[in-house]
């Protein structure tokens, strides 16, 4: 899809990004629940992580050490490693569902996504064609601020380089 309609159909959708840049993150501890998964079970994936880190962090009286988030590798085969979280304090206990995951420090490509989270796939397409010519490590990251609707989310996207 050309750039200009892509820009014109996340406008009508209500969703707006900034541009493409590269960005040092530092590494962040996080809970995940790493699954597997056809694209068309994302939404009941994400519902099933959530009530068990919930879950867990009410069993250890934890509250989060920052928002939501879903660590993601490239698909292959029609499956996606997909991995919701959230950032956790030390002292989260793993089980065989729940593990814990150190984002790494490094160089990433990063885009700022507001708006509904429907806006997600043409905000990653924009995001992997504004890093062309820099070498990707295939691992990525949505940080996700809820707003009062869905027009008012926040959803940071990251790209580790290699």
């Amino acid at each position: 899809m050309p750039t200009q309609k892509r820009d014109l159909d996340m406008a009508e959708a209500g969703v707006t990004t900034t541009d493409v840049s590269v960005i040092e993150v530092e590494p962040r501890l996080a809970a995940l629940v790493r699954k597997r998964v056809p694209f068309a079970r994302i939404p009941e994936t994400q519902r099933e992580a959530r009530e068990a880190l919930t879950a867990a962090l009410d069993s250890a009286n934890l509250q989060p050490a920052g928002p939501w988030l879903t660590v993601w590798r490239t698909p292959q085969d029609g499956l996606i490693d997909y991995a919701p979280g959230v950032f956790v304090p030390d002292g989260l206990d793993v089980t065989d569902e729940i593990s814990l995951f150190p984002l790494p420090r490094g160089r990433a490509v990063h885009l700022r996504m507001d708006g509904p989270y429907e806006g997600l796939p043409d905000a990653w397409s924009r995001l992997f064609a504004g890093c062309a010519g820099e070498r990707l490590a295939g691992l990525n990251w949505e940080i996700y601020v809820p707003g009062t609707s869905p027009d008012k989310n926040r959803t940071d996207l990251f790209a580790l380089l290699g």
